[in-house]
């Protein structure tokens, strides 16, 4: 029989929650307390300790085997489970578990008693594992193809092996600005590695700060942490998406991460904006940027017949030149360019410069129920003519909802 096993985790240590491939049928709600045990022993010491395993459901008893297992943390913060002893920092084994296997009645809870005892010749510092509990009922959905799912949940063990000096040491191995590509976020997207080279986990805190060559302070936005969890001996890439509008020229972007009252890590890096096409290039270092940043980039009114609705958008000149902008609207189906007005549709900006445009929507009492789609178009020139330059135009996607009364 083929055997195919699903996890269902619940990993509050880490950055990244654990996606589910399949959720666990109704009729097997079952949960384990506390989902991560933080634990202090000095080596050759012994803790003890329980966990909590509840069958939440009424009507069915389930059964479970509990077991170790190492846990890995891959660049992305996301958990590998491995066999126990595999890896270097592990605590899997200094594990004594009883029950290792149990049956509990609906509504009910039993309690799983831990013993952790770590040798008296282990260096002091972090090490890890995780507690399975796997459930031994089958899933009747999919005998009849010669599969067996089985569900499993875990509580993450932190042992902090005392008795030695504990080291927190995190540097920032790698600071890169992401290819379009690589993310969906819009923006500019900031990358940081940092690798623990210390003994023992840590909690890190980072932002990004984006300087002018010169040290002007242009905007600071903060890393997507989650926990901020590294283990030792680990590296993680974390994320920092800027999305405010920046002129073409050159920068210098400044990740600085802290961690519990630590000397922060810092790196910096310098790139450039350039607005133009990239044409297949992927040097790092370069954010090639359209001449115009319009805001935000989808813009969707909702009024019914008779209605009036005034919406306001923001037009950023990104290029270091002044230009001249036309606003033209290219209608849709059924779109009628009388609904709307644009006020101004025709302006010039400085190179940094924003202006907001006001669009106000009135349509007749006898309109349609419907969703009705245009596209405002936005064409740049430069102010000061340049033979031979040509600015991409740029668009913003416009849809009108008529409600049905």
């Amino acid at each position: 029989m083929k055997r195919i096993f699903f996890y269902f985790l619940i990993s509050l240590i880490f950055f990244l929650p654990f996606h589910l491939k399949a959720q666990p049928p109704s009729d097997m709600q079952f949960m384990i307390q506390p989902s991560v045990v933080d634990l202090r022993v000095l080596r050759g010491g012994t803790k003890v300790f329980s966990l909590e395993l509840s069958n939440l459901r009424s009507e069915k008893e389930i059964r479970a085997r509990i077991y170790t297992q190492d846990v890995r943390m891959k660049e992305d913060g996301s958990i590998e489970f491995l066999p126990s002893g595999t890896t270097k920092r592990s605590c899997a084994q200094w594990i004594e578990l009883k029950p290792l296997k149990l049956e509990i009645k609906p509504d009910s809870s039993k309690k799983i008693i831990g013993k952790i005892i770590p040798p008296a010749s282990v260096s002091a510092g972090g090490y890890y594992a995780a507690i399975i509990c796997e459930l031994l009922t089958e899933d009747e959905r999919v005998k009849k193809e010669g599969v067996k799912i089985t569900w499993r949940i875990a509580s993450l063990i932190k042992l902090t092996v005392t008795g030695g000096r504990l080291e927190k040491n995190v540097e920032i191995e790698d600071l890169r600005l992401a290819f379009p590509e690589e993310t969906k976020e819009k923006g500019m997207v900031f990358v940081a590695s940092l690798e623990n080279k210390g003994n023992i986990h840590v909690k890190a805190e980072g932002n990004l700060v984006i300087r002018t060559p010169d040290r002007k302070r242009k905007g600071q936005v903060n890393f997507d942490m989650g926990t901020g969890t590294i283990l030792p001996e680990t590296k993680r890439e974390f994320k920092a998406v800027y999305n405010y509008s920046l002129p073409a020229g050159d920068y210098v972007a400044e990740a600085r991460f802290r961690y519990k009252g630590y000397h922060p890590a810092k790196k910096e890096m310098p790139f450039s904006i350039k607005v133009g096409k990239a044409k297949g290039s992927k040097e790092q270092g370069i954010i090639f940027l359209p001449s115009l940043s319009i805001k935000p980039d989808f813009l969707k009114l909702k009024s019914p017949g008779g209605g009036f609705r005034v919406k306001g958008i923001e037009v950023f000149n990104q290029h270091e030149s002044p230009l001249q902008i036309e606003i033209t609207v290219e209608p849709e189906k059924d779109f009628n360019l009388g609904w709307i007005k644009l006020e101004p549709k025709e302006f010039s900006l400085k190179s940094a410069q924003r202006k907001k445009i006001r669009i106000e929507l009135k349509l007749p009492e006898d309109t349609k129920e419907g969703k009705y789609k245009a596209k405002m178009v936005f064409e740049p020139e430069f102010l000061d003519k340049k033979p031979g330059e040509i600015l991409d135009k740029v668009n913003l996607d416009l849809e009108i909802e008529v409600p049905k009364f």
